[in-house]
């Protein structure tokens, strides 16, 4: 599990507009982080990042990274990862107000 801060890089951008991002070339983006490559051994090649929403409101961001086939993500992959996205968020919500007994 590696965690960014939402106020910073590809997560940041994708945090504060609530755009989805698709970098099909991570190292050329300016935002992308190369140190977790770096200290990892991974090598990022493309990045889908799209926003997760709870009643409106961008509280997380989901990201996929390097496709199977090497291609970089298309439309498709971004309508079903934002569909993906949308899910999550509910089943998030959910949970958090299980924990929280309300």
């Amino acid at each position: 599990e590696i965690r960014v801060p939402l106020t910073s890089g590809i997560v940041g951008r994708v945090y504060q507009t609530g755009q989805p991002m698709n970098v099909p070339d991570a190292y050329a983006e300016p935002l992308f982080n190369q140190a977790v490559d770096r200290e990892t051994g991974f090598r990022t090649r493309s990045i889908l990042a799209v926003p997760v929403r709870s009643h409106g409101t961008v509280f997380a961001v989901a990201q996929i990274l390097n496709r199977r086939d090497g291609m970089p993500f298309d439309g498709d992959d971004l309508a079903r990862f934002e569909e993906f996205a949308q899910s999550l968020g509910v089943v998030l919500e959910s949970w958090w107000r299980m924990r929280a007994g309300a």
